[in-house]
């Protein structure tokens, strides 16, 4: 098998759309697909052949339809590697932020207090390098067709501008050999929502041909025991009723291995398919970042690292590796912050109001997407809407959550809902209870304002507003879940 590397740097932000969000907000994945690569070249090809039924070509047919070639998902990278999905066995030290632990090592004795990574990693021998992608959020008036009123205001996540994110297109020899004659070395392109506005213009460079085995080199062995299996983008499998599932039991049949431990998101995936101007089939997924320890290497293990596993291989779903993960501890390489230098005189009174005002806004985001990653993360058996919608209702008063949560629980169906909903760690119930809502780590994140952030620590109204706030976006997403599953 061959691969052709490509690089894609948007000129424009980018907006590659996500389910999270709500009515008034359109967010984006940190990522590119590999079904949008797919998509770019599928239109090249059908413009420079200037095709009508282009699916009766053969090459297109090939190519874009029957998946003769896989794109895979394109990935932040920056001058020295590319960076990938954190597996999420592996958890960073929650205070000295100096090292991370793959749980799928740790013995019973491991007592340090973690987190979960929310960033793009690299593993390199002993080090662990990450790398965030750059978002920014802007406002727009709602057009005909775009939002149900028109003239509302809503608003935009995007990928900022002039960042580079690498993949694979890979596939035999021949096909390989002649893609890359049919296309030009770089290509000016549009990718994800609004393309016809300030969205979506990048630039596609297509490198050398190379041989291909996996996306990470690793030094696993046919005879290789205990081997972990990494899921570096979603996975579709689909159980033995034709239904997509995130199972581990669905997944050890289709492997025809033993799963001996696991660390599973689960997920959901729906496209946008331009030539439809519809969205195709909902999809329950293995999160990208899933991993799993195996009894044994599968038999077919380098076709897999090689093809994925699954459905939609060629639109860069289940991009798979084994052997990545091999240490039970990794050193983090400190980022290098910028360095401002401050005037010597003190800020007067209206700019100190508007650089807490600027401060409040960024802590908001920060407080609503993380509402939002935890509310996704409490997958297995939601409590009803009825429920969401009546813990939703005390969250106006956050002082004294717990206290009315309290009353609620008294009946015990709602109880048992709480403590029966869970995200494979902890009971939503237990993770209400202990919640002590603190925003002093999300300040700590904004560097260089240590004067303002500091007095907005100490300010308890504003915790409060940020703990309501919290607690009912949190709800209002588990209740889109319970419906969504439903």
């Amino acid at each position: 098998m061959k691969t052709l590397k490509y690089k894609i740097k948007n000129i424009n932000p980018l907006v590659i759309s996500s389910k999270s969000g709500d009515k008034n907000m359109i967010n984006t994945e940190v990522y590119i697909p590999g079904s949008s690569v797919l998509g770019v070249f599928a239109s090249l090809y059908i413009k420079n052949k200037k095709l009508i039924e282009a699916h009766r070509d053969k090459i297109f047919y090939g190519w874009f339809l029957r998946g003769d070639l896989i794109f895979t998902n394109a990935y932040i990278f920056d001058e020295k590697r590319r960076y990938l999905p954190a597996p999420y066995s592996i958890k960073q030290e929650k205070y000295k932020s100096a090292s991370a632990y793959d749980f799928m090592f740790a013995d019973d004795n491991f007592n340090k207090t973690t987190k979960s990574i929310n960033e793009f990693i690299a593993l390199d021998d002993n080090y662990m390098y990450s790398k965030t992608v750059k978002k920014s959020i802007s406002f727009h008036n709602a057009r005909e067709g775009v939002m149900p009123k028109i003239g509302a205001i809503f608003n935009y996540e995007s990928i900022s501008e002039d960042q580079i994110f690498e993949g694979n297109i890979v596939g035999e020899d021949e096909q390989i050999e002649r893609f890359r004659e049919m296309f030009d070395k770089n290509i000016t392109a549009y990718v994800g929502l609004s393309k016809n506005s300030q969205y979506g213009k990048v630039s596609i460079k297509l490198e050398e041909i190379s041989d291909y085995a996996s996306d990470i080199p690793t030094d696993v062995e046919s005879d290789d025991e205990d081997v972990i299996m990494t899921l570096l983008s979603d996975a579709i499998i689909y159980n033995k009723n034709g239904f997509s599932t995130a199972d581990a039991t669905d997944l050890e049949n289709w492997l025809g291995v033993k799963i001996k431990k696991s660390f599973i998101k689960s997920g959901r995936a729906e496209q946008f398919v331009g030539v439809w101007k519809l969205k195709n089939q909902s999809e329950t997924v293995f999160a990208a970042g899933s991993c799993f320890e195996l009894e044994k290497l599968p038999d077919n293990y380098k076709e897999l690292q090689t093809r994925g596993i699954g459905e939609k291989t060629n639109e860069g779903f289940g991009r798979v590796v084994f052997g990545w993960q091999n240490k039970n501890k990794y050193t983090i390489d400190k980022k290098e912050r910028a360095q401002y230098k401050k005037p010597e005189e003190k800020p007067p009174k209206a700019v100190k109001d508007i650089v807490a005002g600027i401060i409040q806004d960024r802590l908001k985001d920060k407080v609503v997407s993380k509402a939002i990653q935890d509310a996704h993360s409490f997958c297995n058996h939601l409590p009803t809407k009825s429920l969401c919608g009546k813990l939703q209702a005390i969250s106006n008063d956050a002082d004294n959550f717990q206290n009315n949560l309290k009353k609620i629980t008294k009946n015990n169906i709602a109880k048992d809902q709480l403590e029966k909903c869970n995200d494979d760690h902890v009971k939503l119930l237990d993770y209400l209870n202990q919640n002590k809502f603190d925003i002093s780590s999300m300040l700590n994140e904004i560097d260089n304002l240590d004067e303002f952030t500091n007095t907005l620590k100490h300010d308890n109204g504003l915790a409060i507003d940020m703990k309501r706030l919290y607690l009912k976006t949190f709800f209002n997403f588990m209740r889109k879940d319970e419906r969504r599953e439903k």
